[in-house]
This record gives C-alpha cells, sequence and structure tokens, in this order.
C-alpha cells in the first residue's frame, strides 16, 4: 500500500430502497462504489449481500441462513474499468426461505459486506471488513421492484477512508453519515435500462461477466478461491451483529 494523503471510497445503495415492494421472482439489487482503485489497493476484496428478515421486532430472525439469498464475489484491480463500479444482482422473493416463523412478508433488510479476507485475517476484523444496510418492507400491497422506479440519488451507504501506510494492516475509518456524496452517481433513463436488461439478463442462464456479478450455484466462486460456503456465511452473519449491537 502507498504513503500518502488518506482516500475514501463510497458504497451507495441504488436498490433496494427504503420502500414496500410485492415478492416478484425479480428482486434486483444494485449497489455503486465510488473510487473503487481506494479499495482495491488494499488487495483483491470479496464484496457480498444478504437479505435479513427484521419482521419479528427487534431481533432479525426466522429465516434459515443456510438457505437464504447470499452473495460473495471477488473483485481487484483489473476490473475496475469504470467509476462508479456496479454491483448488479438479482434474487427470487417469491423463493425465499419460508420456514418456520417467516411468512415471507414484513421488514426486512438488505446487508452489504466488503471484506479483504483471508490476506488481512491476522490484522483483526475493524481492519478487514467494512459492512452497512437498509430496510425495506416486502408486502402483498407493495409495488413490484423495478429498477427505472428508482430514484435518481442512490442511498449513502458508507464512506471508507482508508488511511495509506507502509504496515500490513491497513487502517480504516468509517465516517459519519452525511460525508458521501451519492449524488454524485447519476442513474438516468438510459443508465436504468442499461441496469433494468442486465437484471433481466440474470433470469436466463449465461457465462458470468467479468464486470458484473451474476448469479452461480452457491459454492463456485467461494470455492474458487479457497473460501467456503459456510465462511461465507459466517463473514455475513457477522455483519449482522456487528450492525444489531
Amino acid at each position: 500500500m502507498s504513503t500518502g494523503v488518506p482516500e475514501t471510497f463510497e458504497i451507495d445503495v441504488i436498490y433496494p430502497r427504503n420502500e414496500t415492494y410485492n415478492a416478484t421472482d425479480t428482486f434486483p439489487v444494485v449497489v455503486a462504489i465510488q473510487r473503487p482503485l481506494v479499495a482495491s489497493q488494499v488487495g483483491t476484496f470479496r464484496f457480498g449481500a444478504y437479505i435479513m428478515p427484521y419482521s419479528r421486532g427487534d431481533n432479525p430472525g426466522g429465516i434459515d441462513v443456510g438457505d437464504t439469498m447470499n452473495w460473495i464475489r471477488p473483485y481487484n484491480a483489473t476490473i475496475f474499468t469504470d467509476d462508479p463500479f456496479f454491483v448488479i444482482e438479482s434474487t427470487d422473493a417469491t423463493r425465499w426461505n419460508k420456514g418456520v416463523n417467516y411468512s415471507g412478508r414484513g421488514l426486512h433488510a438488505l446487508i452489504w459486506s466488503m471484506n479483504w479476507y483471508p490476506d488481512l485475517e491476522e490484522c483483526g476484523q475493524e481492519n478487514h471488513h467494512v459492512s452497512g444496510r437498509i430496510f425495506f418492507t416486502i408486502d402483498d400491497e407493495g409495488v413490484n421492484p423495478n429498477i427505472l422506479d428508482a430514484a435518481e440519488c442512490p442511498f449513502e451507504g458508507s464512506v471508507v477512508q482508508v488511511n495509506n501506510n507502509t504496515g500490513s494492516c491497513p487502517a480504516f475509518t468509517v465516517l459519519g453519515n452525511g460525508t458521501g456524496n451519492p449524488c454524485a452517481i447519476k442513474i438516468d433513463a438510459a443508465k436504468a435500462t442499461s441496469i433494468s436488461s442486465q437484471i433481466a439478463s440474470l433470469a436466463t442462464p449465461a457465462p458470468a461477466a467479468t464486470t458484473t456479478a451474476t448469479k452461480d450455484d452457491k459454492d463456485s466462486a467461494a470455492g474458487s478461491l479457497g473460501i467456503s460456503i459456510a465462511l461465507a456465511q459466517a463473514a455475513f452473519l457477522v455483519s449482522a451483529s456487528l450492525l444489531w449491537m
């Protein structure tokens, strides 16, 4: 990692928003990373998303973690040809695990997580893990999720300052809300249409694009990195527990 003035990168959530949606078979999840090269200079990172129900009041739960929607993907500087960089996913909300105490309706949270492990495991949790969340509701009376209806300014997730140094463990500082500039990401009609087309393409089997995160078979991406699904799920559970403290 180079020395110099601390730099920041920003994670903003384009979709979903703090709104009420109907459960459909194509539920978009779109996150933008501003200045991704700042994040990647620390090393290859894994960016993932997890949906947790919160319909039981203050305690999240009611869903079988082993069968819920989750992703974990590797990213490095070689794929960041655009700034901001868009992570585009889709999930079938009609097939979210409807186990005991889970109706598939009510308050949910999209929890995203960025990890630089196992490379930085020795640095401690606070030095290689950044996460955040946004709440939304699933209800039969909600609107059908559609990226074309998203507000132009994304939801500010986190602004992270990377303190450049020559040590083996980088120092992160998560800055307070309002320090970012989510409206710098312009989601005009043309961009929304492009993202919507990519989301639609995820519904049909196709080779994964090099710059777009696509749905794969649970363990292929994690396995290629020597990371088991159990470890990936554990990381998301840690992020959820940290956020709830």
